[in-house]
């Protein structure tokens, strides 16, 4: 998921004539329909307002203890926020638990993110042997009397891994990496007929976005991010997902949809934004960049070796500790995988882009690092010595300059992300946030000092291009 989760403390369920939680700020904190997990140092308002959701909560308390032999109304709702969606533990009066999770409007295409999500998790479960918790109830209409998409399933027993995973001995970590490694191998042995993602036969697609799939599914387009944009606020430039989604037959369409994609993610017109710059290019160089991708794409494809690593597969789209549950008493069983949100059907060989972290090598030392990035400047100063072409040199040392900049931003975020503990959005958590943003504003003024003291000695950096290089706009 995009951002951080947070857990708030239960909270009694009270109907709307009860007489409320014991201050505003508590009833604003379990607001079912509005985003209340953090707030984020940059787009702030607008991050929470493209996560809030209106729906009858009641009436999804309702389907939860029709899903509950012997309940007969929900007592207690914790309420948890992840960044696509709104998660609800609600606990019955007879003492049972299940979970239930709303999508936001950023969660991916309406129907088509919850249809998918439902298939892919019933039909790894008619194939092979996964812990993944049962779907009790779902809907992909929100016409319905909750008036929002859902899904509700089992409770899922145990902690998340990465709660015990520092606390775990050598051969507890050894033994947890392999069962988790199994259900990879599982998951990677199933054949599917086109990339894409995966519907029940009867999703809302037009019958020629369909690709038929054995007894009651079939492939259809993408809803994940790659080919649907859903970043906060970009709907006015985008409007919905690529036209070349899928479903995708072989590995030439799927290149082939993923440069049409870029094409469909440029704005019709140049974005008149005073903040960008220069590196992030023009519309112009962007579509240059595309064709070019594109040459080079079908000519990478043409390799045996690529074609054999090209084999649709289908791997959880999140395999990290977050998301994975373990027995509280014996931490290398595995007890539940969660957020299948956006499984997608794949070449394989892109599954190799990331590693999850339980599996991640330690970092590379600096000076190792620091080397590579010299023999890199070293081959980069060889390829422009031995161009001749003035105007290609022009080019090749304003590309430099540019990636200074990228460079430069890079090192800003990060510093901010280990400093602020947020993440590339700038999301803090709620008891982090009135420290996090003096810190933010503090941090922003000594970065401005600085570029002051270096414009007043005729360096290159003015205040005005070190403004437009700060990447969150709380200050």
């Amino acid at each position: 998921m995009g951002s951080k989760n947070s857990a708030p403390s239960p909270h009694t369920w009270l109907d709307s004539t009860s007489p409320g939680t014991d201050s505003q700020e508590q009833t604003r904190r379990h607001d079912p329909h509005s985003y209340t997990g953090g707030r984020w140092l940059n787009r702030d308002e607008l991050e929470r307002n493209s996560r809030h959701v209106m729906f009858d909560f009641s009436a999804l308390c309702e389907r939860a203890v029709y899903t509950c032999p012997g309940a007969t109304s929900v007592v207690k709702y914790e309420k948890r926020e992840g960044g696509f969606n709104r998660v609800f533990l609600l606990t019955m009066d007879n003492g049972s638990c299940v979970v239930a999770r709303v999508p936001t409007g950023i969660a991916g295409p309406p129907r088509l993110t919850t249809n998918s999500e439902v298939a892919t998790i019933t039909y790894l479960q008619s194939k092979i042997s996964l812990p993944i918790p049962k779907i009790l109830d779902w809907n992909d209409d929100p016409s319905n009397p909750a008036g929002t998409e859902y899904i509700i399933q089992e409770h899922v027993a145990g902690v998340q891994l990465h709660q015990e995973w520092h606390k775990m001995n050598s051969e507890q970590l050894m033994l947890c990496t392999k069962a988790l490694s199994l259900a990879m191998k599982k998951m990677a042995s199933l054949d599917f007929p086109a990339y894409g993602s995966l519907y029940f036969a009867d999703a809302p697609l037009d019958s020629d976005s369909k690709i038929p799939f054995e007894q009651g599914f079939c492939v259809g387009p993408y809803c994940s991010p790659i080919f649907w944009n859903r970043n906060p606020g970009e709907h006015e430039l985008y409007r919905g997902p690529s036209p070349n989604c899928g479903p995708l037959r072989d590995l030439t369409g799927y290149c082939r949809g993923l440069i049409d994609t870029g094409f469909s993610r440029l704005p019709k017109e140049a974005v008149n934004n005073h903040k960008l710059l220069p590196y992030q290019g023009s519309i112009q160089d962007h579509i240059r960049l595309l064709k070019t991708s594109r040459e080079v794409i079908q000519k990478l494809i043409e390799d045996k070796r690529i074609k054999d690593a090209a084999t649709p597969a289908l791997l959880h789209p999140d395999f990290h500790k977050r998301n994975i549950y373990i027995s509280a008493e014996e931490p290398t069983v595995i007890t539940g995988l969660i957020d299948w949100q956006s499984t997608r059907i794949e070449p394989a060989f892109i599954y190799a882009n990331e590693i999850p972290d339980f599996a991640a090598l330690p970092r590379v030392p600096e000076d190792y690092t620091l080397e590579n990035e010299q023999n890199e400047t070293q081959i980069y100063k060889q390829k422009e010595r031995e161009s001749k072409d003035a105007s290609v040199q022009a080019e090749l040392k304003q590309h430099a300059r540019d990636y200074e900049d990228f460079e430069a931003v890079q090192a800003l975020k990060s510093w901010l992300r280990d400093n602020l503990d947020t993440n590339s959005d700038g999301w803090i958590s709620n008891d982090e946030w009135d420290a996090a943003r003096v810190a933010h504003r503090t941090a922003y003024n000594e970065w401005i000092q600085t570029v002051k003291e270096a414009e007043s000695r005729g360096e290159d950096m003015t205040v005005a291009k070190a403004d437009k290089m700060w990447p969150f706009d709380a200050r």
